[in-house]
C-alpha cells in the first residue's frame, strides 16, 4: 500500500486539506464538496493526491466533481501524469476523471 501525505502545513486551504484526510468519510465528502464549490486551483495537487488513496466511492466521486470544476489546463496535465502511477487506484481514478 502506498501512503500519500495529503496533509497541508498551513495556508488558506489547510482546513480543507486536513478535512480531506479525516477518518470520517462524511467529513471527507463535505470537504470535497467545499473544494469543488470554492474552485480554488491551489487545491489541484491535494485533490489529485487524495484520489489515489481515498477508500470511499462517494468521496472519490465528489473529488472527481471538484477536479472537473477547476481549470482544465491545471488538472488535465496532472491527471495524465497519474496514468503512469505505480498505484492502481491512482491510475483508475485519473482515467475516470479524465473521461468526465
Amino acid at each position: 500500500m502506498v501512503v500519500v501525505n495529503t496533509t497541508n502545513r498551513g495556508g488558506p486551504n489547510a482546513h480543507l486539506t486536513d478535512a480531506l484526510a479525516a477518518a470520517d468519510p462524511s467529513s471527507r465528502l463535505r470537504a470535497a464538496l467545499a473544494a469543488g464549490t470554492g474552485r480554488d486551483p491551489g487545491l489541484t495537487e491535494t485533490l489529485v493526491a487524495r484520489c489515489a488513496v481515498e477508500p470511499d466511492f462517494f468521496v472519490r466521486d465528489m473529488l472527481t466533481w471538484a477536479l472537473c470544476r477547476l481549470p482544465a489546463e491545471l488538472t488535465v496535465p496532472r491527471l495524465v501524469n497519474e496514468l503512469g502511477s505505480d498505484t492502481a487506484q491512482a491510475r483508475s481514478q485519473a482515467l475516470h476523471t479524465l473521461s468526465k
